[in-house]
């Protein structure tokens, strides 16, 4: 039987500060970020790619950005609308469809070292990156042990 592999998720939204969220990420053992964010870019300070990875980089973890990985803005917009259902449904045809690539690239990302997967939305039920966990258990029959990472 195989080991289940560990795996973190996050959202920023619920860090005011990106040396917080970096913190709270060393704490859980992460060695590697993956922002899943179709744009590494954020309106609140900090937490755009080049002021995260260096926050990142004073706790020793790496930043990978999957811009394959983000939820296009059709997507992005009915889950803003509260469409979360069917925000996910085109979400999964396009990361099953056009993206199966990078979710396998994942997969490899997250087999040598302990990753998280990050996004905006602090509540993984209305956030894209519960989806792509649900295609690495269920697509590519990876046995992960997920950890929502909280301030």
């Amino acid at each position: 039987m195989t080991d289940s592999r560990p795996l973190a998720s996050v959202g920023y939204a619920a860090f005011t500060l990106n040396a917080d969220l970096a913190a709270r990420l060393r704490a859980a053992g992460v060695e590697r970020l993956i922002d899943v964010r179709a744009l590494a870019s954020s309106r609140r300070r900090g937490f755009a790619k080049t002021a995260l990875s260096a926050a990142l980089a004073a706790q020793g973890i790496e930043y990978v950005h999957m811009r394959a990985l983000g939820n296009p803005k059709a997507g992005r917009e009915l889950y803003r609308r509260g469409r979360v259902a069917e925000g996910r449904a085109l979400f999964e045809r396009h990361l099953l469809g056009e993206q199966r690539a990078a979710l396998a690239e994942l997969a490899q990302l997250i087999a040598d070292r302990r990753c998280a997967l990050m996004c905006v939305e602090a509540d993984p039920a209305l956030c894209h990156r519960s989806a792509v966990i649900d295609a690495l258990r269920c697509e590519l029959g990876l046995l992960l042990d997920v950890t929502e990472i909280a301030p």
